[in-house]
């Protein structure tokens, strides 16, 4: 318990200290408002999502669920919406998944697309990890673009801010990453 305290208090004040970095880094490029800042807050953000794909750290066993019910979709023919992950025993990440008597839930899109990674990684376990994490920091760096376009027509120091509350925001890091 004692070792999970500290590790809760480290990571509380390592999310703090992500953050007050963030708000800083908004309000300098209020100040700044050029494309070479603008350069650096997309080159960080994206440097911040590709440090995400090789952590050790993982705040959820979600991402098995995931790569389970695309390898019953995509490697056993199986219904990922009818079949359960318990009923595929030989499977060799079935342990990792909890909630193993639960269809998935997820919607089609996201079972072809968790079938094609979990085909990808084969039965590598961490080179499929990084392929899920790699398509969710993929999904950030897309919505960021999405974002760039809605808010360039504000001015370059709007859209460089916009670009920061996002690319720079801890809970978007820890979320696509972890």
């Amino acid at each position: 318990v004692a070792g999970h305290t500290v590790a809760a208090i480290a990571w509380t004040i390592l999310v703090a200290a992500l953050l007050a970095l963030m708000i800083i880094v908004t309000r300098f490029v209020a100040v700044a408002g050029s494309s070479t800042t603008l350069g650096l807050v997309v080159g960080w953000g994206a440097l911040f999502q590709l440090a995400g794909l090789v952590t050790p750290v993982m705040l959820s066993p979600d991402v098995y669920s995931y790569i389970v019910y695309g390898r019953i979709h995509g490697l056993y023919g199986g219904n990922a919406y009818r079949d359960v992950p318990a009923g595929f025993t030989a499977d060799p990440f079935l342990a990792m998944v909890y909630w193993d008597q639960v269809p998935s839930f997820y919607g089609p899109l996201w079972t072809v697309i968790s079938s094609g990674l979990a085909a990808a990684g084969g039965d590598h376990l961490g080179l499929t990890v990084v392929l899920f994490r790699l398509i969710s920091a993929l999904g950030v760096v897309a919505a960021a673009g999405a974002l760039w376009l809605l808010t360039r027509s504000l001015g370059l120091t709007t859209a460089a801010q916009s670009m920061v509350l996002w690319l720079w925001n801890p809970l978007t890091i820890i979320e696509a990453g972890m």
